[in-house]
């Protein structure tokens, strides 16, 4: 992540806290702690702030494609969960459309080929359904099309279980008639499924928010650790301040005053 503060602005040390530097190493490691400290903190306080203002963008783009996607929230469902739900649907549909492919005759990839067809059809009808949501002409169409489709795969499969199976006419006209609902109700349903989920747009949307609000977490909490190593450094330098011994011909309060003054300039943080 790019750096925004300047870090080259770190102040230096003053005269007095080279002279303690000088006289106590234990002062000077400490110094050079807690000037790195405050460097490190500069760096994840820039990144803390980069990655709010990232986080907030994405919040912003979502909020821009919900409102845009779903104003009435009407769409609760989350996107996988949906495609889930639709996916399983098409499952359960397969064995209706297997066997309404078996009234064309063909051997087992022919009739396996049939089926995909059909899987397709109908989940293109699911789409179609929900494409076609608020335009009433369009759905109307759809809907003859689909009406006309399935008509077709039960004389096809009356006509097979007449022909081949040897049933009645009434009683292949009942079995069709239930297989073919039974596939008709999983298209609606699909497409019922597909009218509450959330659009894809919307899915990447919230994925791409959560991240970067989770990156914004981890920057804070960075901060937070740069900003404590950089108090407990300066801690233990202010401490050497009061066990410290002053030049000589140089006053002792005067001495500390002076010291406690380059600390907090150096470190305003603090």
């Amino acid at each position: 992540m790019e750096r925004t503060d300047d870090v080259g602005t770190q102040p230096q040390a003053g005269g007095a806290l080279n002279a303690l530097a000088r006289a106590d190493r234990h002062a000077a490691r400490e110094l050079t702690e807690a000037q790195q400290s405050r460097i490190h903190l500069l760096e994840t306080a820039g990144d803390e702030r980069q990655a709010a203002s990232l986080a907030d963008d994405k919040r912003k783009h979502l909020a821009a494609e919900t409102t845009k996607s779903d104003p009435a929230g009407a769409r609760p469902l989350g996107f996988w969960v949906g495609a889930v739900l639709v996916t399983v649907l098409a499952a359960l549909d397969l064995v209706p459309l297997n066997w309404a492919a078996q009234a064309f005759g063909l051997a087992s990839s022919g009739t396996w080929l049939i089926t995909g067809i059909l899987l397709v059809a109908s989940l293109a009808a699911m789409l179609g359904f929900e494409l076609t949501r608020g335009g009433h002409g369009k759905r109307l169409a759809l809907t003859v099309v689909v009406a006309l489709g399935f008509a077709g795969l039960l004389l096809l499969r009356v006509q097979f279980l007449m022909a081949v199976v040897g049933e009645s006419l009434p009683t292949a006209l009942l079995q069709a008639a239930l297989l073919t609902a039974f596939s008709a109700g999983l298209v609606f349903c699909g497409s019922a499924v597909m009218a509450r989920m959330q659009h894809y747009r919307v899915a990447t949307a919230k994925a791409r928010a959560r991240h970067a609000e989770q990156v914004a977490d981890n920057a804070a909490v960075k901060r937070g650790e740069a900003e404590k190593r950089l108090r407990r450094h300066v801690a233990v330098l202010r401490s050497r301040v009061h066990t410290s011994t002053a030049p000589a011909g140089a006053d002792p309060a005067t001495w500390a005053a002076a010291l406690q003054r380059e600390i907090q300039a150096l470190f305003p943080e603090q």
